[in-house]
C-alpha cells in the first residue's frame, strides 16, 4: 500500500467527499420531497429511513473486519471468497428483515392516513439500502487492497446518482415511489461499480481455498460482531427518537425533526476525520505506553473539535432562516425552534467523538460500549418522560438527548480518560 503523503492526502479527501454526498444527497431529496409532495410525504420518508436504520446491523460488522483481517492475509483469495460468502448472508438477513418491516408497518407505526403506501415504500427503500450495503463488502475488499481513493469516489458518484436521477423532469418523480425506485437504481449500479471494481483489481488473487468458510469465518465473524455491538447505541438516537415523535406527538412531526437531523450530520463530517487520524495514532501511543501524548491526543483534539463545530453551529444558527428558504422553499419555524437546543448536542456530542478514538485507542472498547449504551437507554427513556410527563413536545425528544451527551461526551468520557492519563 502506498503511503506516501500525497496518498494519505488523497484518500482523506475523497473518504469526505463519499461522506458529503451521502448528506447532500439526502438533502437534496428531502427538498424535492417537502417541494413537491409537502410536509406528510417529508415525514413518511424520514420515517421509513430512520427506522430502517436497522439494518446497519445486518452487515455484522463485515466492512470493518474485512479491513482489519486484511492486514494477516494479504490479498487472500480465502479471505474474499469468504467476504463475497458472509456478505450474502448479511444481505438475506437484511431482506428478512425489510420483509418483516413492510409486513407489520401498520402495527409498528399505527393507523395513519399517509399521502401513499407506506409498506410499498419502505420495501423500495429497504431494497435500495441492502444493496447499499451489500456494495461494503467489494468495497472494503478495494479498500483493504489500498485502492481507498477509487472506492471512495465510487461511492461519492453513486450517493449523488440518486437526487441527479430523481431530479430530472424526465423521470416526473411526483411520487415517494419513483422516489425510491430512483434509489434502488442509484444503489444497484453502486453495488456493481464496486463489484466489478474489486474483481478488476484482485485479479492477482491468489485462488480461494476450497473450504473458505473455516478459521477465516469465524475471525471476520468474531471481529464483526464486537463492532457490532458497540454500535447499538446509535439506534437509541435519532431512529428510536423518530418513533417517539410518531407515536407520542404526531406523524408528521418527524418530517420537522428530520431537516435538523441532516444539519446535525452535517456538522459532524466536519470533525470526523480528525476522529479518524486520531484513532490509529492513539494505539500506537497507547501500546509505547505514551500517556503524555494520549492526554495531549484527548485534550489539543477535543478543544479543536469543539472549536470547530461551535464556529459552525453559530454561522448555521444565523443563517437558518435563509438556510431553510433556499433547502424548502419555507422559513421552517418548527424546525427551526428546536435547531438551536440540535446545535447543543452537535457540539457537544461531536467534540466527543475524539474521546471515542482515543478510547478504543487504548483497548477500552468495553467500557465505551456500556456507556454509549446506558446513555442511548436513558436518552429514550428521559425522552418519553419529558414529551409524555413534562408535555414539552418535539422540544423534550431534543432536551433528552441534551443531557444524555453532555452526561457522557461532556462528564464521564473526559473524567475517565484524565483518570487513566494522569500528569
Amino acid at each position: 500500500m502506498n503511503d506516501r503523503p500525497g496518498s494519505m492526502m488523497r484518500d482523506v479527501v475523497s473518504a469526505y467527499a463519499a461522506s458529503g454526498a451521502r448528506v447532500l444527497s439526502w438533502v437534496l431529496i428531502s427538498a424535492l420531497v417537502y417541494r413537491r409532495m409537502g410536509l406528510e410525504a417529508l415525514a413518511l420518508l424520514a420515517l421509513i429511513r430512520l427506522t430502517l436504520a436497522i439494518l446497519n446491523y445486518t452487515t455484522l460488522g463485515l466492512p470493518t473486519a474485512i479491513v482489519a483481517l486484511s492486514s494477516r492475509e494479504p490479498g487472500s483469495g480465502r479471505l474474499t471468497s469468504t467476504a463475497h460468502l458472509l456478505g450474502g448472508a448479511s444481505a438475506l438477513l437484511g431482506a428478512a428483515v425489510v420483509a418483516g418491516y413492510c409486513v407489520l408497518f401498520g402495527r409498528i407505526h399505527g393507523p395513519h392516513n399517509w399521502p401513499e403506501s407506506g409498506a410499498l415504500i419502505a420495501s423500495i427503500l429497504g431494497a435500495g439500502m441492502i444493496l447499499r450495503l451489500a456494495s461494503d463488502v467489494p468495497g472494503s475488499l478495494l479498500q483493504a487492497r489500498g485502492h481507498i481513493a477509487i472506492d471512495n469516489w465510487i461511492v461519492a458518484a453513486g450517493e449523488l446518482m440518486w437526487p441527479a436521477l430523481a431530479w430530472m423532469p424526465v423521470f416526473h418523480t411526483d411520487t415517494l415511489n419513483m422516489v425510491g425506485a430512483m434509489y434502488l437504481g442509484a444503489m444497484a449500479w453502486l453495488l456493481a461499480a464496486r463489484f466489478l471494481t474489486a474483481l478488476l483489481m484482485g485479479r492477482r488473487d491468489p485462488a480461494p481455498a476450497s473450504s473458505p468458510a473455516g478459521p477465516t469465518a469465524r475471525h471476520l465473524l468474531a471481529h464483526g460482531l464486537t463492532i457490532t455491538a458497540s454500535q447499538l447505541a446509535d439506534y437509541l438516537y435519532a431512529p428510536a427518537q423518530s418513533l417517539l415523535i410518531e407515536r407520542l406527538i404526531g406523524p408528521s412531526m418527524v418530517g420537522v425533526y428530520w431537516p435538523a437531523v441532516q444539519i446535525d450530520a452535517a456538522l459532524l463530517l466536519l470533525v470526523s476525520g480528525l476522529s479518524a487520524v486520531l484513532l490509529p495514532k492513539a494505539a500506537i501511543a497507547a501500546s509505547a505506553g505514551d500517556r503524555a501524548t494520549l492526554r495531549r491526543y484527548f485534550v489539543r483534539g477535543t478543544l479543536a473539535s469543539a472549536g470547530i463545530l461551535l464556529a459552525a453551529a453559530l454561522v448555521v444558527w444565523a443563517i437558518s432562516p435563509w438556510l431553510f428558504r433556499a433547502w424548502f422553499g419555507s422559513d421552517m419555524p418548527a424546525t427551526r425552534a428546536i435547531l438551536p437546543l440540535v446545535l447543543i448536542h452537535s457540539v457537544v456530542g461531536g467534540a466527543g467523538g475524539v474521546g471515542r478514538s482515543i478510547m478504543l485507542g487504548m483497548g477500552l472498547a468495553r467500557a465505551y460500549t456500556l456507556a454509549a449504551l446506558a446513555a442511548g437507554v436513558g436518552n429514550v427513556l428521559l425522552g418519553c418522560v419529558l414529551v409524555k410527563y413534562a408535555g414539552l413536545g418535539l422540544a423534550g425528544i431534543v432536551l433528552a438527548t441534551i443531557v444524555v451527551v453532555v452526561a457522557r461526551c461532556g462528564l464521564w468520557m473526559p473524567w475517565y480518560i484524565l483518570r487513566r492519563l494522569p500528569r
